[in-house]
């Protein structure tokens, strides 16, 4: 029982000092000023093409997903081929009676 009062106040003061917070935030205004002054180390930044290099590397991002995906799907397909002819072979063998070791199969001749 002490446990359930404890969680009861632990989480209305928690849902207090939400409702505060949200009150107080509206009163918060952005005024645009630099919290720090430009420094050498931020002219410095500010002279790097970061959208350019952001798109070269979602470009080369793109092409290597694709070639991941086309090299997925060509082993996709060799597993197809090699399952299908497991399946032949499996056929091939039910109907002559011998298994895949190539030892006849004594249920199907009884």
């Amino acid at each position: 029982m002490y446990d359930f009062i404890l969680q009861i106040i632990l989480f209305g003061s928690l849902g207090v000092i939400v409702y505060l917070m949200a009150r107080a935030v509206p009163r918060v205004v952005d005024t645009g000023e630099p919290v720090h002054p430009t420094g050498r180390f931020d002219r410095m930044l500010s002279r790097l093409p970061l959208r350019q290099v952001d798109d070269r590397l979602n470009g080369y991002f793109e092409k290597f997903l694709r070639r991941v995906k086309v090299f997925i799907l060509r082993f996709n397909n060799s597993v197809d081929a090699k399952l299908a002819k497991l399946r032949k072979m499996n056929e091939r063998a039910s109907e002559t009676g011998t298994d895949l070791f190539g030892k006849g199969n004594d249920d199907k001749k009884e």
